[in-house]
């Protein structure tokens, strides 16, 4: 016997139940982004990474990576209930008290896998991308809009090598 809700996820298997609760554990649906949500959110990260170009602009031509840090945590926090409102229904500020880090985790990586896994390789092959054209494609970007690639590159430079520091430390 079917019912609506196996029809539904028939429909559109792309519905996800997620787990959310430290105390009273229970399932919630996770729904795809629709294309207006999903340009939305891309105008967000376009935002953030316009942040994180102002902030590497001032006072140093280089950005710490505490700043960094900071300046990502803030902006996720800030965020999260507007990205969170467009893929769970049930979404309320509560809701942020009842999940904890690992839940929140595994909600992400369901989140992007979701809404961005698939695209990303059809997006390669449609837009013949394969392989080196990726690498062309960024260095064509960084060109064009010098200031943002830039500052994460050095961001990301910074990480590493503070990250191969710690390694030859320990």
């Amino acid at each position: 016997m079917k019912t609506v809700e196996n029809e539904l996820n028939q429909l559109n298997p792309r519905i996800l139940n997620v787990t959310v609760g430290i105390r009273n554990p229970r399932k919630i649906k996770m729904y795809p982004l629709s294309l207006k949500d999903e340009t939305d959110l891309l105008d967000l990260i376009k935002e953030g990474m316009e942040g994180l170009a102002k902030l590497g602009e001032a006072e140093t031509d280089t950005l710490e990576v505490v700043d960094f840090v900071s300046f990502l945590i803030q902006y996720i926090v800030t965020n999260i209930g507007t990205v969170l409102t467009k893929v769970i229904d049930e979404y309320s500020d509560d809701l942020l008290s009842e999940i904890d880090n690992e839940q929140a985790m595994d909600i992400a990586t369901q989140f992007l896998t979701q809404n961005f896994g698939g695209i990303a390789k059809k997006a390669q092959s449609f837009l013949g991308l394969e392989g080196e054209g990726l690498s062309l494609l960024w260095k064509q970007f960084a060109q064009s809009s010098p200031d943002i690639p830039n500052s994460v590159s050095n961001i990301f430079s910074d990480i590493v090598s503070k990250k191969e520091d710690l390694q030859e430390a320990s």
